[in-house]
């Protein structure tokens, strides 16, 4: 896929809105920020880089789910922090940069997965015929 954007930047917090559906985020964003104009990306292309997005970044059984909040059931915490990652790399940016991936998580999903995985995620989804850079600003206490 062709590079369609520099960088991109996940936010510490996750400011979704509730009532959509992962999928339903992510053909939104899908667009709103890949260009339409003159053809350069159809509209079967973008239904494709959404479902790829989805599968990478392992959100496919809870592609159907309401993301939720204190009202509505939803994604977890892990969940709706991956949404946050996959609406960034839709543009398949060349820079990703992440403002605390491990915030709001539990310290169990924390420890066995966040740092590896989500981390792992985001490189495999970037990967391609071009080097992209994943950076991760995370703070700890001494």
């Amino acid at each position: 896929m062709r590079l369609l954007c520099l960088q991109a930047y996940v936010t510490q917090s996750d400011d979704l809105i509730a009532t959509l559906t992962v999928k339903e985020y992510l053909h939104y964003a899908a667009d709103l920020r890949l260009p339409s104009s003159h053809a350069l990306i159809t509209r079967a292309e973008k239904r494709e880089i959404v479902n790829n997005t989805i599968q990478q970044m392992g959100l496919q059984e809870c592609a159907n789910t309401h993301v939720g909040n204190w009202h509505l059931r939803g994604l977890s915490g892990g969940e709706k922090r991956r949404l946050s990652i996959a609406l960034e790399i839709l543009t398949r940016p060349r820079l990703l940069f992440l403002d605390e991936p491990t915030t709001g998580l539990d310290r169990y999903y924390y420890c066995r997965h966040t740092d590896q995985s989500i981390l792992q995620d985001c490189r495999s989804v970037l990967h391609a015929d071009e080097q992209h850079f994943c950076f991760e600003c995370s703070h700890t206490k001494t």
